[in-house]
């Protein structure tokens, strides 16, 4: 069965009646994961010939799959009082593996293939921080707001053909997996509410908007090498999102 490693060393420190602040070091290793093997593949250079010449493809589960997960976490909370509260939330992390899901398979059958599969994982990003908080305004009313970023995620260039003739395309351009980078993210949430009580009744207007400054955050990248397009972005997250909405409580 898969098994994983695990270490972490933190601190919490109470800075003031309200605020306090931590500190966490996390490191995790993953060993024994499920991949998908070919015991019987194309040799690499002559676009057809088996080890096996006699059979066709022999997929098998194995436990060879490993992973590598290192963050540091710093967070700075400040309670509810005199009308707001914030939270800060930053993560600096590092996570490589050489298998995404059970079903990953070796994108070629070269000898090294899974040494070059071990790389930066879909979701390794450096940096990731979050700023919450909540804030009473005059006249009843109260503002709660978010922003988050998240540093540039990793992607993979591949040859759009058979490049090393082992009958698998999409082979990798670079050394290893996942060795470019793409184009970071950030936002801001918001959420403004007021309350109007009618005896036992209280009825609550909001409204709320998502992506608040409609920034354009690409998510998705054209990877064939050598293609028009290699390199550009072809898809977003969504745009600037607006709702409003009632709420009655009795």
């Amino acid at each position: 069965s898969p098994y994983s490693l695990q270490m972490t060393l933190g601190v919490e420190r109470q800075l003031l009646a309200d605020l306090s602040c931590g500190v966490d070091f996390v490191w995790t290793r993953g060993y024994r994961f499920t991949r998908l093997e070919n015991l019987n593949p194309i040799i690499p250079g002559t676009g057809n010939k088996r080890k096996d010449p006699t059979k066709g493809n022999q997929w098998f589960f194995t436990d060879n799959g490993r992973s590598d997960y290192k963050g540091l976490y710093l967070t700075i909370t400040k309670r509810f009082s005199h009308g707001w509260a914030l939270d800060l939330a930053y993560t600096l992390s590092q996570s490589k593996a050489d298998v995404e899901t059970e079903q990953t398979s070796c994108w070629s059958y070269d000898e090294d293939a899974w040494e070059r599969q071990y790389g930066p994982t879909n979701n390794d990003a450096r940096h990731r921080l979050a700023i919450s908080g909540i804030f009473n305004l005059p006249l009843g009313f109260q503002l709660s707001s978010m922003f988050y970023y998240r540093s540039k995620l990793p992607w993979n260039a591949i040859y759009p053909y058979d490049k090393n003739l082992d009958s698998l395309t999409n082979d990798y351009v670079d050394q290893y997996r996942n060795s470019r980078r793409g184009f970071d993210t950030w936002y801001i949430n918001a959420r403004l509410s007021k309350q109007f009580w009618f005896s036992r009744f209280r009825l609550q207007v909001f409204a709320e908007g998502y992506n608040l400054t409609n920034r354009v955050n690409f998510s998705t990248i054209f990877n064939r090498y050598g293609e028009a397009n290699f390199g550009q972005p072809i898809a977003a997250d969504s745009p600037r999102q607006l709702q409003f909405g009632l709420r009655f409580d009795f």
